[in-house]
């Protein structure tokens, strides 16, 4: 009688246990969504701008033009994001002065 006992009461420990740790858990993982959602708003800000200043010439830098895509080589207007022949996704565009701008 005293095993069915003490398997009742490490299942109620386990659970008190586990409601703690999410508690305590809790701060930290707002943190971490609060960061995210930072860096998502400036990702949507540089994104509805259309373009990007580049920090080491002040060039600035269109997402939307002609393009020719790295990887498949296909030549398309639009953005500068994404192929619309490969379908490649792209979170860094290069700069006219040779720099890579991360976008993404």
């Amino acid at each position: 009688m005293t095993t069915k006992h003490d398997d009742v009461l490490s299942d109620i420990l386990r659970v008190i246990a586990t409601v703690a740790l999410h508690i305590f858990a809790l701060p930290f993982v707002l943190l971490a969504a609060i960061a995210n959602v930072r860096k998502l708003a400036m990702v949507a800000a540089r994104l509805k701008a259309g373009s990007i200043t580049c920090p080491y010439c002040s060039a600035d830098n269109a997402l939307n033009m002609m393009a020719r895509c790295p990887a498949c080589g296909a030549v398309e207007p639009g953005s500068r994001l994404r192929c619309s022949f490969c379908r490649t996704v792209f979170d860094v565009i290069p700069c006219v002065c040779g720099a890579t701008l991360r976008v993404l």
